[in-house]
């Protein structure tokens, strides 16, 4: 059975697979676990977009933080009031 994307197994990155024991990552949005340098990876990418990061690191398969909707929400209302106050 694959590891992949489990806690303590493999990261769900396809093309990365390594062995994440110790240091899982858990990313709120597609639910798996990552290694590090991936989960960071993912996280610079969702800040740049969303302005929030989306994996979390946790010690147990117990600790699944939800998605940060209202985060990224008042982010993005942030974002949409600054552009608006410049447009006048």
């Amino acid at each position: 059975m694959s590891e992949k994307g489990k806690f303590d197994g493999n990261c769900n990155r396809t093309a990365c697979q390594v062995p994440i024991a110790g240091e899982n990552w858990f990313n709120t949005s597609t639910r798996a676990y990552y290694c590090t340098a991936c989960a960071r990876s993912i996280n610079s990418s969702a800040l740049r977009f969303d302005g929030v990061e989306i994996c979390v690191a946790v010690d147990s398969p117990d600790e699944q933080p939800p998605f940060p909707w209202e985060e990224m929400n008042r982010v993005r209302a942030a974002r949409e009031a600054a552009l608006a106050g410049g447009q006048g």
